[in-house]
């Protein structure tokens, strides 16, 4: 399948998944209420950091399988080796989550306990599920290697169809609002991990090499084996870079609804949940264009031809950038209508938050391109350095701007942090790897 359908097939799943979960917003609040959807999204925004339950090994198995997709031998033997270390992973991320779940759960929701009900189960429920989903996942990654990244956004665009079809029907059944709410978080979770167990399967039919003999498995030269020690070595390190990377991102990124669950109103909170919803949907569509070029990237840089990325990426920031701007004046011109589709009139959309948002998805947009770039050669270690940087920063700037003006106040506290770090760091260093000409492959 060519570039240009791949991509056409990405944005049409990321469209789908992404309004079947803006329909079920307005499904959402008709059945919990504004309250109760407010308690939901906190939970919901954990999945982000759940999934990175793959501890790196996702992208870092993924740039391996691009390296050796074309040898039979190497494809097989690092299908075996994606298997053992799924199996690790759940056996470490299952009984850890169990563990940590109530313990963070019961400080998130003290200032929703008058509910009455038990919001540290549904959030214990929602994390494990999550986590397997996580591990699961790495196919997607593996997906990429193949040049079918297109599958990586179609199953779970199917999971989030699901979603909808069981929570709309939900309203036709005589139920406790605690028993409500319990079934919708697992309507919501449960799915997506049914998506990626039928992408494992079929990453599995699809991309198998054909039959070859164990001698050859066995005996193959120890040069090209996943299974020898340096190259065990190597990838785990870029894992856990990859990981630790992924942290500080999700940390820099996803603090926003801890910061809301302890100081803002529930309403507050359920116009930024839908407000960033929005703009969530069109960056979805914007960053898979530039997780599909991870592969370009990756060829094109080995290679030495730096003009060539940088150009691709400035069209892409440019198109993207342009993109949100136009989005912004869309959801300007109909938030009264918008308001009322999705809540009925119940949530207003403020202006404020609408600016503030579009301004930090750009600010993400310009960084993030550059960082896709970087990664796709395993150099992280510049995201090692500012990550922790922008964490305090946005941090101390979230929580100092929103005991002020609240969830505004919270938002442009993540714009200057990452106008201050990710915004310009990564495109300086891809500027500075060209000075130097150095690659490490």
């Amino acid at each position: 399948m060519g570039g240009l359908r791949i991509n056409l097939v990405s944005w049409t799943a990321k469209i789908l998944g992404a309004i079947s979960q803006l329909l079920m917003i307005r499904y959402l609040i008709d059945l919990l209420g504004v309250d109760l959807y407010a308690v939901l999204a906190v939970i919901n925004s954990f999945s982000i950091w759940l999934m990175m339950g793959d501890l790196g090994f996702g992208p870092a198995l993924q740039n391996l399988y691009s390296q050796y997709r074309l040898n039979q031998v190497m494809r097989i033997q690092l299908y075996r080796a994606v298997n053992r270390i799924q199996s690790l992973l759940l056996l470490v991320g299952v009984p850890l989550t169990l563990a940590l779940s109530p313990v963070v759960g019961s400080y998130l929701f003290r200032p929703f306990e008058l509910m009455q009900i038990n919001f540290s189960l549904a959030f214990v429920l929602s994390n494990v599920v999550w986590i397997l989903t996580a591990v699961g996942a790495i196919h997607y990654k593996l997906f990429y290697s193949e040049g079918q990244g297109h599958l990586s956004n179609i199953f779970p665009a199917l999971g989030s169809l699901v979603s909808l079809l069981l929570v709309a029907q939900l309203g036709s059944h005589q139920l406790s609002l605690p028993d409500t709410f319990y079934i919708v978080v697992a309507f919501v979770c449960i799915p997506q991990l049914g998506a990626v167990l039928c992408g494992a399967i079929c990453f599995k039919f699809k991309n198998q090499p054909g039959v070859i003999s164990a001698d050859s498995l066995d005996n193959d030269n120890d040069n090209n084996k996943v299974e020898d020690p340096i190259r065990i070595r190597v990838v785990s390190v870029q894992a856990a870079q990859f990981f630790i990377t992924s942290l500080l991102i999700q940390a820099v990124l996803n603090f926003d609804y801890i910061i809301m669950s302890q100081i803002s109103k529930p309403i507050e909170i359920a116009q930024y949940k839908i407000v960033n919803s929005f703009y969530a949907f069109l960056y979805s569509l914007i960053y898979a264009s530039l997780l599909i070029i991870w592969p370009f990237c990756s060829d094109a840089l080995r290679k030495r031809r730096f003009a060539v990325v940088q150009l691709k990426l400035k069209r892409l920031i440019g198109v993207g950038g342009i993109s949100i701007l136009v989005f912004l004046g869309f959801l300007e011109v109909f938030k009264e209508r918008i308001a009322i589709l999705v809540s009925e009139g119940q949530v207003l959309l403020p202006s404020g938050l609408i600016v503030a948002l579009a301004f930090l998805y750009i600010a993400r947009l310009i960084g993030d391109a550059y960082a896709v770039a970087l990664a796709s050669i395993n150099q992280t270690r510049v995201f090692l350095t500012y990550l922790p940087v922008q964490f305090l920063l946005g941090l101390s700037l979230s929580v100092w701007l929103g005991l002020r003006f609240s969830v505004l106040g919270i938002v442009w506290g993540v714009f200057l942090s990452f106008c201050l770090t990710h915004t310009w760091v990564n495109a300086w260093y891809l500027c500075r790897l060209k000075r130097m000409n150095a690659i490490s492959i």
